[in-house]
């Protein structure tokens, strides 16, 4: 049994289902069934197909969808996302309109097991409680596009040789650093991004982890906006590094272009 709640636009279209499996698979518009659907089976839709987000997960790893899509609308999340399928988009309306709410510990939203070619764009990820926001573990690789990650503990964690990618995005108000790579082969290449007002450092390298930062804007993070550690490698690009000349302090390693 899989609790979801969905709020419209209005604070009192409140709703709250619970979906119930039958022996074919789900009894809410099955797209999977025999009977043409509106939907096409390289792509489900969240409310009016799956309850949440790692139900919509789970379809595509088991039947090759490609694309998830996220309805305008603020979504209570109480489970973590566990994505181990390669080759998937999930998207929102934008970061006005679609609001992921996660209670849970640990990773909100984890990519494991070596997937490759993950793009996530045009949500809110609203963390509260304990946890980080998105993790990409193990040789894993994403996309963050037009995103916004507040609310965990770090915004953005990565390690194992893993490859994130973020454009165009906002990661603020977080307990840990907004960005934490570790270890040696694990990058993050961050473009045109605002990294402000978390709780600890902005940017933290650790272990041979390298960011790569292109015209973004790191601010306002209260311990640092970069440090670094055992050999950690953050590199600025283009106008950036005046950005980075007036407001930093105690780095350990920073390489400019």
């Amino acid at each position: 049994m899989s609790r979801y709640v969905f709020r419209e636009e209005e604070p009192s279209e409140t709703h709250v289902s619970t979906a119930v499996q039958g022996h074919r698979g789900w009894n809410i518009m099955n797209c999977f069934s025999k009977k043409k659907s509106s939907g096409s089976c390289s792509e489900v839709h969240i409310p009016s197909q799956c309850t949440s987000l790692s139900e919509a997960v789970h379809r595509a790893s088991r039947n090759k969808i490609r694309r998830i899509s996220i309805a305008s609308g603020s979504y209570v999340m109480e489970e973590n996302v566990f994505i181990n399928v390669s080759n998937l988009i999930i998207k929102g309306a934008g970061i006005d309109s679609t609001c992921l709410h996660y209670m849970g510990y640990h990773g909100k939203i984890q990519l494991n097991s070596g997937c490759q070619n993950v793009i996530i764009e045009g949500i809110h990820l609203c963390c509260e409680g304990s946890g980080n926001g998105i993790e990409i573990l193990n040789k894993s690789s994403v996309d963050l596009k037009n995103m916004k990650i507040s609310g965990g503990g770090f915004g953005v964690y990565a390690n194992k040789m893993s490859t994130v990618n973020i454009y165009d995005s906002v990661i603020c108000g977080n307990t840990c650093p907004g960005i934490c790579v570790e270890d040696s082969g694990t990058m993050c290449n961050v473009y045109n991004t605002k990294i402000i007002n978390n709780d600890s450092n902005g940017c933290f390298a650790n272990r041979m982890g390298r960011i790569t930062m292109y015209n973004s804007t790191v601010l306002q993070n209260k311990e640092a906006n970069y440090s670094t550690c055992d050999n950690g490698i953050i590199t600025n690009k283009s106008s950036f590094r005046l950005v980075y000349r007036k407001y930093q302090w105690g780095i350990t390693r920073v390489a400019t272009d």
